[in-house]
């Protein structure tokens, strides 16, 4: 089965890019899995936790797919990672078909991984936020210290491609902004990546048929998730415009990770117009 996995970090942008995947006809993103897969039968059995809302619009056990891994769900007691994820496998092509390609956008590094890229066929994309956006987010959501957090954005995102790069995992580099400011773009790239034809609807996530019950709230506002929309409110922040210079050494490593594809296509226009 071909897997789409989203390797990055918390509020990169996450849920909003396995929605708008999620939208084309031939993909179904399920959100956060590894959460899920860390449930047991206790949360499970929780009124609490299976009236989480999805994203098809149904709480869990009303949903089409995720009532059905609650039945399964006594099963995984005893079972490691790797075998519960394919049992949702199995689930999932009953459901929606062999053919089906399937986003999970967990993030972190899960213990399942390396399974995954042995047993089927997995591409990873690897999403990151530019450090100034991201340390705003995270300040503004958590009360962190702003000028202490682009350490850790670069220190977790080093982790990240160490282990995607030391295991020899096929990912592609994102970067939020890029895909939030040029959707269309970034979109058909990502499709020529996964191996689809681009479709329009990709550019509506409320049109998505992804099952997301883990990950970014704004899942469940059509409002939000009408159109593709980058969010600039970091811009007005005068603590966050001070951080490119209290951390020049970061701004490289930013542009190298968060504006790829950009650098990419500027590169190769030049070469075309020296042709010229």
């Amino acid at each position: 089965m071909k897997i789409i996995y989203i390797c990055g970090l918390v509020h990169s942008g996450s849920t909003i890019l396995d929605m708008a995947l999620g939208a084309h006809s031939g993909i179904v993103g399920l959100g956060e899995i590894s959460r899920i897969l860390k449930a047991d039968q206790r949360n499970f059995s929780n009124r609490e936790f299976t009236k989480i809302h999805c994203s098809c619009g149904k709480d869990m056990l009303e949903c089409l797919f995720w009532s059905e891994i609650r039945n399964k769900a006594f099963l995984w007691e005893s079972q490691p990672a790797s075998l519960r994820y394919e049992e949702l496998l199995t689930i999932f092509s009953s459901i929606f078909g062999e053919n089906k390609i399937l986003v999970d956008s967990s993030k972190e590094i899960s213990p399942y991984l390396l399974d995954l890229h042995k047993n089927h066929k997995l591409k990873i994309i690897f999403l990151a936020k530019d450090f100034r956006s991201w340390s705003y987010s995270i300040h503004m959501k958590k009360k962190k210290n702003i000028f202490t957090l682009p350490l850790r954005w670069r220190r977790e995102n080093k982790k990240l491609l160490s282990f995607l790069e030391k295991n020899g995992l096929d990912y592609y580099p994102l970067g939020y902004e890029e895909f939030a400011l040029y959707p269309k773009t970034i979109l058909s790239l990502l499709c020529r990546y996964i191996g689809v034809q681009f479709e329009e609807n990709m550019l509506r996530p409320a049109g998505s048929t992804s099952h997301i019950i883990r990950g970014n709230r704004a899942r469940s506002d059509p409002d939000k998730i009408q159109a593709i929309r980058y969010d600039s409110r970091w811009m007005t922040s005068n603590k966050a415009s001070l951080l490119p210079f209290l951390y020049l050494p970061l701004n490289s490593f930013n542009k190298k990770i968060v504006f790829s594809n950009y650098l990419k296509s500027r590169k190769e226009n030049n070469r075309h117009e020296g042709l010229l």
